[in-house]
């Protein structure tokens, strides 16, 4: 379980993406004004990951809510879609 939540963890604090949401071409942000992606926040929104009931209780507040999950609320992160630039 503790490699699982570093592998999110860590990948989502160094790129914003792990693996999945780079295919979905989507990635983590940080809801903190001027700030970039804590480690700390990463950690907290991965949690989730650990146990099926931290799991339940976040799709259950993600249906009560407006679309966030608790831990992304907890942790002040959103997962936003990734636009690409197009240079011409």
């Amino acid at each position: 379980m503790i490699i699982i939540v570093l592998y999110w963890s860590v990948l989502e604090w160094k790129i914003g993406q792990s693996l999945g949401k780079y295919i979905m071409h989507i990635y983590v942000k940080t809801t903190i004004r001027k700030s970039k992606l804590k480690y700390w926040q990463c950690f907290i929104r991965n949690l989730s990951k650990i146990s099926s009931l931290l799991l339940v209780l976040d799709c259950i507040f993600f249906i009560w809510s407006k679309n966030q999950r608790f831990l992304e609320r907890l942790s002040k992160t959103i997962v936003v879609e990734k636009r690409e630039v197009v240079l011409l």
